[in-house]
């Protein structure tokens, strides 16, 4: 059984660490542009500013991401509980 754990345990580090990696994407959502952008998606926030550029908050690509971040952390919380509850013998 300490076989499955260990697989267990790296199937939950890299769940984690891709859960990361969409989170840390969803935040590279917002920036700066000169024009209005033409690929604005619905739900998109568009702010002008006085100097005439406009911040875009790509709310719905935001949101694609953070849902690919919450489906990789069920992984690795489902493997680590599953793994914690296999019973562990000391060869």
């Amino acid at each position: 059984m300490t076989t499955l754990k260990h697989a267990l345990q790296a199937v939950s580090v890299i769940a984690g660490l891709l859960a990361a990696w969409f989170w840390w994407r969803s935040t590279k959502t917002v920036r700066k542009v000169q024009t209005m952008p033409a690929n604005s998606g619905q739900g998109d926030t568009l702010i002008k500013l006085e100097d005439g550029t406009y911040i875009h908050y790509a709310n719905a690509a935001a949101a694609r991401l953070n849902q690919q971040a919450a489906l990789w952390t069920a992984v690795s919380v489902a493997c680590q509980a599953i793994g914690t509850a296999i019973p562990y013998h000391h060869s």
